[in-house]
C-alpha cells in the first residue's frame, strides 16, 4: 500500500537551534513523510515520520551530478536550493512508495496539513502550491521529469549562484514558469503565513500569480501560536484579539532565540526574536506576547540591524575593489 506524501530535504551544516521544534509539529502530521540529508549528527528527537540519512554535501553532489548526467555548478549548499524542482527525479529511489513528493524548508512550522489539504485537492491537482518552502508534485515520470523540459534548468545548472529556480524569479526561468507553459494543473492556495523578512514585528506577504508580484498583506503585528498540531497567526483588530489559522508558517533570515530547553511537548508561541514552549496557552499569553512584539516594534531592532549589515557588506565590498585596483 502506497503512502501519501514524502517531502526531501537536503541541508548541510549546523541544524538551526529550532530543530525540536520544526520535528514536533512534523510529528503531528502521521500521512506525511520527510527526509532530511545532512552531515550534522546532533541527536536530536526524530519522529517515526522523520528519517535521517546522514552524508556529506559531496556525497550530495556527487548523486545529483550522476543522476542529471552531466556537471552541476553545485559549489555550496545554498546552491542546492535550485535542485529541488528536481529532488522528484534525483531521489526518486528513496520516493517510490509514495503517491507525491514535494519540498519544504527547517525554518518553517507546520499546522494540521491533512485539514488545509485534501484528498479532493490532491487528486484534482499535479502540483500543489509554488513556493519554494513548500511545493507538492504528483509521483508520476510527468512531474518527476518536468524540470528537463526545455533548456531553463541547464541554464540554471550552470551558474555557481541561486537563481531562484524553485522560486518565481523576474527573469521568468523557473520550475513554476514550466509548469504554466506546459499547462499543469496547480493549486495556489493562500493559507501559508510567510513573514515577511528584515522587520521587527511579524507581517504575512503573498505571491499574486497573476501579476507575479509580492502583496503584504496589510500591517497586522501578530504573534504565532502552535497549539496541539495546528498553528496561528493572532494579531489585535479593531481593538479585539483576532487568530487566523495556517497550514504552516514560515519564517526566514531571522534568527529565533530559543527561550527555554524543555521539551516540546503540544504548545509554544512564536515572536519576532524568540520562540518558547508553554504547558498551556491562554488569551492572557497572547497578549503579553503582542506586547512584547509591538516593543520589539516600535525600536525597529531588526531594520537597524538589516541596515548595519548591509552597510558593513557594502563597505567590505568597496574596500576590496579598491585593493585590487592598487
Amino acid at each position: 500500500m502506497s503512502k501519501l506524501c514524502c517531502f526531501v530535504v537536503p541541508y548541510f551544516g549546523k541544524l538551526p537551534a529550532t530543530m525540536p521544534y520544526f520535528l514536533k509539529t512534523c510529528e503531528l502530521n502521521v500521512d506525511y513523510n520527510w527526509i532530511i540529508f545532512t552531515d550534522d549528527r546532533t541527536d536530536y528527537p526524530y519522529p517515526l515520520n522523520v528519517q535521517v540519512n546522514y552524508c556529506s554535501f559531496a556525497d550530495i553532489v556527487a548523486l545529483i551530478n550522476d543522476k542529471i548526467g552531466y556537471r552541476i555548478e553545485l559549489k555550496n549548499p545554498q546552491k542546492l536550493c535550485d535542485m529541488k524542482p528536481a529532488y522528484g527525479y534525483i531521489f526518486e529511489e528513496y520516493l517510490k512508495d509514495f503517491d507525491y513528493w514535494g519540498y519544504c524548508d527547517l525554518d518553517e512550522y507546520f499546522g494540521d496539513l491533512n485539514h488545509f489539504i485534501s484528498l479532493e485537492q490532491l487528486t484534482g491537482f499535479e502540483k500543489i502550491y509554488s513556493l519554494g518552502h513548500m511545493t507538492i508534485f504528483k509521483n508520476n515520470a510527468r512531474m518527476r521529469n518536468l524540470f528537463r523540459i526545455g533548456n531553463d534548468f541547464k541554464q540554471v545548472a550552470s551558474v555557481a549562484s541561486n537563481q531562484l529556480f524553485d522560486e518565481w524569479p523576474r527573469n521568468g526561468v523557473s520550475i513554476n514558469y514550466i509548469a504554466e507553459r506546459e499547462k499543469i494543473k496547480t493549486y495556489h492556495g493562500k493559507e501559508m503565513f510567510d513573514v515577511k523578512p528584515f522587520k521587527s514585528y511579524f507581517s504575512n506577504v503573498v505571491f499574486d500569480e497573476q501579476i507575479k508580484k509580492w502583496k503584504l498583506e496589510g500591517e497586522k503585528n501578530s504573534v504565532i501560536v502552535w497549539r496541539n498540531g495546528r498553528i496561528y497567526s493572532y494579531y489585535i483588530e479593531c481593538g479585539q484579539l483576532r487568530c487566523r489559522e495556517h497550514i504552516y508558517v514560515h519564517i526566514q533570515k531571522r534568527k529565533l532565540m530559543v527561550k527555554n530547553d524543555q521539551p516540546v511537548v503540544s504548545n509554544f508561541i512564536i515572536i519576532p526574536n524568540q520562540i518558547f514552549c508553554l504547558s498551556e496557552i491562554n488569551n492572557r499569553q497572547i497578549y503579553k506576547a503582542l506586547f512584547l512584539s509591538w516593543y520589539k516594534r516600535i525600536l525597529h531592532l531588526d531594520e537597524i540591524s538589516h541596515f548595519i549589515r548591509a552597510q558593513g557588506l557594502f563597505w567590505s565590498n568597496q574596500l576590496s575593489k579598491f585593493v585590487k585596483k592598487e
